[in-house]
């Protein structure tokens, strides 16, 4: 993508995106088509876009960064990904520890596999699991590292609405209230030998 930053650095804005194209071609053996036990007849080829989408990220001085993304995949339904803004190093402001801040459209911090970048995915998708808990969500959250890096922490406060109880069994809601409801999620992992294995442990109430 295109980066603009000022000569310290300390102002800067990426812009890029992401295409992720998927074609199928598909021809079953003769005995397999057909009504059941058969696996049907409606069998095309196809191409689609699994991902198409744009992003505005930067940062605004060494304390505030921001990251907006969008996605076409579906140019009937567009949808926002990532809208969120993040308070970082405040350490050297108020003088003691302070952990980051991240408020707006996020990763719940659920698993690695979910808050890991579809470009690193070492399959095509990601497993199946990752459908029964949360993905993004509006909130906040407290998040840093310790242990030079080799540990991190992250818990947040989310807000949830009926859909998210109806399809995934996590939100706080009521019928009989109106606000939806809310959701705490934390995650915790942690190198303790090598660079590259690394402990998962999410947190979800």
């Amino acid at each position: 993508g295109l980066v603009f930053e000022t000569p310290g650095k300390d102002y800067s804005v990426r812009i890029g995106g992401r295409i992720h194209l998927d074609s199928n071609f598909i021809d079953p053996d003769e005995g397999l088509e057909g009504p059941p036990p058969g696996i049907g007849e409606e069998w095309d080829d196809s191409t689609f876009f699994r991902r198409l989408r744009f992003y505005i990220k930067g940062d605004i001085t060494k304390h505030v960064d921001f990251n907006f993304q969008l996605d076409f995949a579906d140019p009937t339904d567009p949808g926002l990904r990532d809208a969120f803004v993040t308070i970082k190093n405040m350490k050297d402001c108020v003088g003691c520890w302070m952990p980051s801040i991240r408020v707006g459209q996020q990763y719940e911090p659920i698993g690695l596999e979910t808050v890991s970048s579809d470009n690193h995915t070492l399959f095509i998708e990601r497993a199946g699991m990752v459908a029964l808990h949360p993905e993004r969500s509006i909130g906040i959250a407290l998040l840093d590292t310790f242990w030079n890096d080799r540990a991190t922490c992250t818990v947040g406060l989310y807000s949830t609405d009926s859909s998210d109880d109806e399809d995934n069994g996590f939100a706080v809601w009521d019928d009989e209230e109106g606000d939806g409801g809310t959701a705490v999620s934390g995650r915790f992992a942690l190198i303790p030998f090598a660079s590259n294995p690394q402990l998962d442990i999410p947190v979800l109430a």
